[in-house]
């Protein structure tokens, strides 16, 4: 909050719009919890996997838009 990162705080991960119209979208530079924002049709894949998690956002024409990390797809699980 207030542009603060706590560490037992919460992430909030955008809620998808896959087959539905795209909302108006608030502007990023003027909404704290903002950092990406599109008016777009998507999805959002969350992967939880013992103690690492990672999310990939993917639009209807199958390009990734964001993720986190940077390229959770190429991470590779450890032996």
């Amino acid at each position: 909050k207030n542009m603060e990162v706590h560490e037992d705080g919460i992430i909030y991960v955008g809620d998808g719009s896959s087959g539905v119209t795209p909302r108006k979208i608030h502007p990023v530079d003027s909404t704290w919890y903002l950092n990406k924002a599109q008016s777009i049709r998507a999805f959002t894949l969350l992967t939880v996997e013992e103690n690492r998690w990672s999310f990939v956002s993917i639009d209807e024409d199958g390009n990734v838009i964001d993720s986190f990390p940077d390229s959770p797809l190429a991470v590779k699980k450890e032996d």
